[in-house]
């Protein structure tokens, strides 16, 4: 994920760029490379956080555009595959694509109820948001999927453990009771031997 926003922060240059960043782990992975984080916050524990976390990022990306200090805003998060692993998606959010979105093929015009400029300007602002609220809870699924896949795997790895250990004593159980049985196997032995000299001494008197 920190090689995507390192990328477009080299992408951005020499214009200055910074990273809005959710997560702690990636707060201290980016610190430690030296990149330039503007804002950082927690991740979610819960996907019924997202919205307030979207709302959150929502205002400090328009609080830079209002105040000039952005023109583009790039959007990276983590999303769960079907193979398993974990993809990075990156899209742009600023300036707006309008050609995501294909005219309507109706030529009767919309009613409206506001201008247009401003009415274009809401529902950009609600795009935004929503495209958030979609990253946070595709961020959110990844990593629960990756803890998952590591409880998985170290519950495996107990399980292959038990399973040696036990393997392990019933193979040491049964060399203690083969040691055993041929330890009393040489007693008798012995013994048999002692009864044969004594007899055979005793016959002798």
């Amino acid at each position: 994920m920190l090689d995507v926003a390192e990328r477009l922060l080299k992408s951005a240059e020499p214009h200055p760029a910074e990273l809005l960043l959710l997560g702690g782990r990636g707060l201290a992975a980016a610190e430690e490379r030296g990149l330039n984080i503007g804002w950082s916050a927690s991740m979610v524990a819960h996907v019924d956080e997202a919205a307030a976390l979207a709302d959150r990022v929502t205002e400090q990306l328009y609080a830079r555009l209002e105040q000039g200090r952005a023109t583009r805003v790039s959007l990276a998060h983590a999303t769960p595959a079907v193979s398993g692993e974990i993809h990075v998606v990156e899209r742009t959010l600023a300036p707006f694509d309008f050609a995501r979105f294909p005219r309507a093929r109706n030529p009767s015009p919309p009613l409206i109820s506001l201008p247009p400029g401003a009415l274009l300007a809401q529902l950009a602002e609600e795009y935004v948001f929503a495209e958030l609220c979609e990253a946070l809870t595709l961020s959110l699924a990844a990593e629960n999927e990756a803890r998952m896949r590591a409880m998985t795997a170290a519950k495996s790895n107990v399980s292959k453990m038990l399973d040696d250990l036990i393997a392990r004593s019933r193979q040491l159980r049964q060399e203690e009771i083969t040691n055993e049985i041929i330890e009393l196997g040489a007693r008798t032995s012995r013994r048999s031997r002692s009864s044969a000299r004594n007899s055979l001494c005793g016959g002798r008197h």
